[in-house]
Formats: C-alpha cells, sequence, structure tokens
C-alpha cells in the first residue's frame, strides 16, 4: 500500500475537527504529576514543561497516585484527606468520595470507575464517579497492604503488595485474590503498569529497578536497572510506544524519566517546581464515548485525536482491533502497537471503511487533531453487545521505510465497549 497516496486521498474527507477551549488546562499528551509535599498537582507539557494547575494546592492536602480517565480527566488519591479528587479538563476539582482511608494509587476501568488501593484498613474499592464506594477486598494485615495498580485486558486488577512483596490479581467479581509472582527478586514493589504484550512492569522501590514479570511464565526479569533509572521510583505510566514514564522523588532531584521501547533512559522534566514526586499519568491523545455504544439507531460516536502541534499535517490513521495486550510488533523497531493485529487491524489500516468509519485515516491538522466517525446506525440493533474494540491512532513522518514514511508518534488505547 502507498502509505502517501492513501492518505493525501483520504484528507479530501470533511469531518469534525475539535479543539481545545481557551479554558483547557489538563490537555491531551500531557502528563498530570503529583507532589506529595507541598500538595499541589502539576501538568507537564510534551516539551517537559511543568505548571501547577490553578487551585490545586488549596484542594489537595497530600497527593499520592494519580490516574488518567478516558475523558481527560485527572483522578488524585488525596492521601492525608482520605479522598479521591476528580480535575475536569478545566483544572476544577471536585471530591468523589471521602473516607477511603489512605487511598495510595489509583487506576481507572474501561467503564470510568476508579480502582483504588488504601491502607487503612489495607484495602482495594470500586469507586463510581457518583461517589459510590463498592469494597472489592480487604486485608487482614498492615503488612499485606495493596500498592500500585492496573486493570488488566481481561478487566481483572493487578496490584503490587510492597511489605510483603508480590504482584497479585484480583477478580472483581469474586473477590478472589490470586498470585502472580512472590518474593525475590521483589523487594518493595510499588508501581505496575503493562508492556504491550502484556507482561508486567513492576517498580520496586529498594532495587530502584524496572522489574518485567512475564505473563506467560510469571519469570522475572530486571529490565531497567538501578544504575540506569539512578534512584527511587514512586510511579509508572505507558509511554504508549512500548516505554513507560517512571516518577522519581527527592532522592533523585525530582524527575520525570521517560523510559524507550528499549530500555534506554532519558529525563523528560526535573527539578524545580517539584519537591516531592509521588506519581504520574499521562491523559489520553485518543478518546472515545464513556458509555456504552449500541448498533442500530444512535450508532453514531467520534473518536478524537489530539497529538500537538508538533505533529501538525502529518499522515495519520486510527486503527481498529478486536484484541489488545498481545500487541503487534514493528519489524526492526522496538516499538509496537498495544492493539493486536488481527483482521480488523488490517481492515482500518490506513483505511477508511464508509460508512461505518469515517475520518479515520488522512492529515492532521495544523494543531495536530483529527477526528474519526463511527456510524454503525446501519446494523441491527444488539448485534455487537458485550463486544469490546479496541483503538489506537499513530502518525507517519518522512523517510521511512513504509511507502516512504516512517511511524511517528502513538497514542493511548481506546476501548470501545458495546451493549
Amino acid at each position: 500500500m502507498n502509505l502517501r497516496t492513501a492518505c493525501c486521498a483520504s484528507s479530501l474527507l470533511s469531518f469534525l475537527l475539535v479543539a481545545p477551549t481557551a479554558a483547557q488546562v489538563l490537555r491531551p499528551g500531557d502528563l498530570v504529576v503529583t507532589n506529595y509535599s507541598p500538595p499541589n498537582l502539576f501538568v507537564v507539557d510534551r516539551g517537559g514543561v511543568a505548571t501547577a494547575v490553578p487551585g490545586a494546592a488549596g484542594a489537595l492536602s497530600g497527593p499520592a497516585g494519580v490516574a488518567a480517565s478516558p475523558d481527560g480527566a485527572a483522578l488524585v488519591c488525596d492521601f492525608n484527606g482520605n479522598r479521591l479528587v476528580r480535575f475536569a479538563a478545566d483544572g476544577s476539582s471536585s471530591i468523589v468520595a471521602s473516607s477511603l482511608g489512605g487511598p495510595i494509587r489509583v487506576a481507572v476501568d474501561r467503564d470510568g470507575s476508579a480502582i483504588v488501593t488504601a491502607i487503612s484498613p489495607p484495602r482495594i474499592v470500586r469507586v463510581l464517579m457518583n461517589g459510590t464506594v463498592i469494597p472489592l477486598t480487604t486485608f487482614s494485615s498492615s503488612s499485606q497492604r495493596p500498592f500500585g495498580v492496573c486493570i488488566d485486558p481481561d478487566r481483572s486488577i493487578v496490584f503490587t503488595m510492597d511489605l510483603a512483596p508480590a504482584l497479585r490479581r484480583l477478580d472483581p467479581s469474586t473477590g478472589i485474590v490470586t498470585p502472580i509472582a512472590v518474593g525475590a527478586p521483589l523487594r518493595l514493589p510499588q508501581g505496575v503498569s503493562l508492556f504491550q504484550n502484556g507482561d508486567w512492569a513492576v517498580i520496586d522501590g529498594v532495587t530502584d529497578s524496572v522489574f518485567r514479570v512475564a505473563r506467560a511464565t510469571s519469570a522475572i526479569t530486571t529490565w531497567v536497572s538501578n544504575a540506569t533509572l539512578a534512584g527511587n521510583p514512586e510511579g509508572i505510566w505507558p509511554s504508549d510506544d512500548g516505554g513507560f514514564f517512571v516518577a522519581q522523588s527527592a532522592a533523585n532531584n525530582n524527575r520525570i524519566a521517560l523510559i524507550d521501547a528499549a530500555g534506554a533512559t532519558t529525563t523528560f522534566t526535573q527539578g524545580p517546581p517539584f519537591s516531592n514526586i509521588e506519581d504520574c499519568a499521562r491523559l489520553p491523545e485518543l478518546r472515545g464515548p464513556l458509555a456504552p455504544l449500541v448498533t442500530g439507531p444512535g450508532g453514531q460516536a467520534v473518536l478524537s485525536l489530539d497529538h500537538g502541534s508538533t505533529s501538525a499535517a502529518r499522515p495519520y490513521s486510527i486503527v481498529l482491533s478486536g484484541g489488545a495486550w498481545q500487541g503487534f510488533p514493528l519489524p526492526a523497531d522496538p516499538r509496537a502497537f498495544t492493539i493486536d493485529g488481527d483482521s480488523l487491524f488490517v481492515a482500518t489500516f490506513m483505511s477508511d471503511i464508509p460508512p461505518f468509519f469515517v475520518g479515520f485515516t488522512g492529515l492532521l491538522d495544523a494543531s495536530g487533531r483529527a477526528n474519526g466517525a463511527i456510524d454503525l446506525s446501519f446494523l441491527p440493533p444488539g448485534l455487537l453487545a458485550g463486544v469490546t474494540l479496541y483503538a489506537q491512532a499513530f502518525d507517519l513522518v518522512p523517510p521511512g521505510p513504509y511507502g516512504g514514511y516512517d511511524f511517528g508518534r502513538f497514542s493511548n488505547v481506546a476501548a470501545l465497549r458495546f451493549q
């Protein structure tokens, strides 16, 4: 396929481009970073420039974990305040839930609910955005406290126990906890995230390393050593191209390290205004509807992509797949897609499928934005009920081996749930 021809042809399509409002504080692709003391929430733009979120210092008393919601909000565990606080895109804050008992880390499920680990008592809860708190499991000993947390591909909850070193899985429907990896070389496992192929990345606060835990075997290997990372990892978030952002606290001059897909580490941002970094999360560049989709009447939706002005006028594609976190590796490139390379991936790669998918390929506008339209109103109602599709976007840069282009920036994965 000649990507240049495909991109130019599809750029003639007319589709809605949504620009951020002037009041937007949390922008797609920014990092949100919690600073425990003095309490604050920062946004770090794609160039590594950090800015405090207006009003955040007064809204928080001890921010710990942070996660990005699919709608572009930031959810912050206010550890000292025992509450979960939501920061909207305009920077305004609201208390989602209180009396959480030392919330330490948070992940966001596909339905927008928050999974929160807390230490007093040690437990894991689901927090709905209407404030409802649903206990999932409670542990009998303070030494069994859960710490880092992420959502696995099957929507089970994978979490670390830092004081009783382990990586474990919680089935949210039954409350049953099973081990994935226990003991050495894990010493103080804190954050956990997912590699593109479904392996787990675990940061350890004693060895100051990033471990890779194989999904198939639970074997643990050192992916990035302390010699490379240089101290005190506190939080981890995927960079969406095979690497990770790692939050490092005071011992390393408060920096966000960017680890690429090959394990090489660079400094993304460092030093003031940070004084005691706790965690970080990247706001989604690709956003879809949070509510479930339908086929038949009402079966329209929009996927909004914002890769920033540095990607202006680049060819792009939004690609769909029926699966994710087995991934699709790139030849001679350490990066990989997070979504799987199935038949739907092949059908939507650099290609619209009108009238169902329009604007899925083309040229980004001068601000690096585009929208893809989904129209499934032609299909029988309920045809895809219970199905989840996964979308991921990328842009292209010249020169390269793929029709004169190479892969540039990759987006997050957006889950599209059907009912």
